[in-house]
């Protein structure tokens, strides 16, 4: 098994982006904006994300790219302060490389590094985490390890949300140091 690999600013021309990798698996996240928005998108209250998977997600032969942007798009819009920006839009974009197997527990951890790379505003810190013992299985966290989220093609029991806890505090590590090179000011 491979262990988590991930690292910040690694696109150049964007607001901010992230690598996340674990068990072959890569996710690459592109923030853009806030940038304004067009007119029939705009909100007078907030942002809007814009959630895209920039290639085709196929799991089984079934395709969840579309599937996937909406379950990213709840899960983020809970944990951005949106209000900040109304009426802007905020893009951000997935590219997956490799196995599609933990395609929702990398990209939710890379669109944390990429939104904190970009200095967008978060109500707190989040982390995907799972027990992998189901196909993409996620439960997000917050920075108390309160669950805020959860996503699987199947039931998730507790066993698997304690196995889930457990491996969070491998993934809160990983992202503390990766952020370390972007914040080195923040204390552990």
């Amino acid at each position: 098994m491979d262990g988590i690999k991930s690292m910040v600013s690694v696109i150049s021309h964007c607001t901010g982006s992230s690598r996340f990798s674990y068990n072959n698996t890569t996710v690459f996240c592109v923030v853009h904006g806030p940038s304004d928005a067009i007119s029939r998108q705009e909100d007078p209250d907030r942002a809007i994300l814009d959630v895209r998977w920039r290639d085709m997600v196929l799991i089984n032969g079934r395709v969840y790219d579309k599937y996937f942007s909406r379950v990213i798009e709840k899960i983020l819009s809970k944990n951005i302060i949106l209000e900040l920006d109304a009426c802007k839009v905020i893009q951000i974009s997935f590219n997956v490389v490799g196995e599609t197997r933990n395609t929702l527990f990398c990209a939710v951890n890379a669109a944390l590094l990429a939104l904190a790379d970009g200095g967008i505003p978060l109500r707190s810190m989040f982390y995907a985490s799972s027990s992998f013992m189901h196909e993409e299985e996620v439960v997000v966290f917050d920075k108390d390890e309160n669950i805020l989220s959860t996503h699987s093609f199947e039931g998730i029991s507790e066993t698997n949300i304690e196995k889930a806890r457990d491996f969070l505090k491998y993934v809160k590590e990983a992202q503390a140091y990766t952020l370390r090179s972007k914040f080195p000011f923040c204390a552990d």
